[in-house]
Parts: structure tokens; sequence; C-alpha cells
């Protein structure tokens, strides 16, 4: 009777975290749709970044915006795609989403291999605690 308890226990404490795993590794779809970025908070972003490095900016309308910083004015900066000789200029205050964090090929890579072994490891563990081996 102690070794039941112990593997129900066991069993429970198992999913659980399984279902913790699953919920911290893609927090993205589950939450809501992004509201727009402080523009102060934007801007620095922008600046951080640099001139003359990649960006991807998503606005409050839906649209994508990627290439390079060309210029950052006061309430703005340009973008100027790659193979096209005119920028974009774009609004602090119409951003949604700042990407290309500045990460390599390499460590995107690595990111998603760790998240794929994690997804496995979970998997192991639901098929372990449900059919008592695998």
């Amino acid at each position: 009777m102690g070794i039941s308890i112990f593997r129900s226990s066991f069993r429970y404490l198992l999913r659980s975290l399984v279902l913790i795993l699953v919920f911290s590794i893609s927090p993205d779809c589950f939450a809501l749709p992004p509201g727009p970025i402080d523009p102060v908070v934007a801007k620095e972003a922008i600046q951080n970044r640099g001139i003359g490095r990649g960006i991807r900016v998503t606005e409050v309308d839906g649209t994508n915006i990627r290439g390079i910083i060309t210029a950052i004015h006061e309430d703005s900066f340009e973008v100027t795609p790659k193979g096209v000789s005119q920028s974009t200029q774009v609004s602090f205050s119409g951003l949604t989403k700042i990407r290309n964090d500045g990460s390599s090929r390499t460590v995107r890579v690595v990111r998603g291999v760790l998240i794929g072994f994690g997804i496995l490891c979970a998997t192991a563990i639901i098929l372990t605690s449900i059919g008592g081996g695998l």
C-alpha cells in the first residue's frame, strides 16, 4: 500500500513538473497581443542597437519592417531594407516589437536544440508516468 501511494505521488509530481516545463518554454503561445512600446524605451533600444545594425520591428498596425538602421532622429528612425536604396521612416511611438537582439546564428541554433531537448524529456517523462516505462 505504501508503494502505491508513493507511485501515485511521484506520478502527480512528474505531471506537475511537465506542465510547468511546457508552459515555461512557450509563454508566447498564451500571451495577449502586445501593446505599443513606450517611445522612450523604444528610442533607447534603437540607439543601443546603433546605426548600421540590422533590426526588425513591428508597428501597431501589424506591419513588419526589416532592414538596416540608417538614421536616428528625435522622434523616429530610418530603416533601409536590404537591396533597396530608399529608407522607411518609423516612429518610436508606433512600435509593438523590436527584434534582432544581436544573437548570433549559433546562439539561436543552440537555444532551439535545448528547447527541443526539453520537449523530448517532457514527452519521455509523460510516457514513463503513463505507461510504466518506455
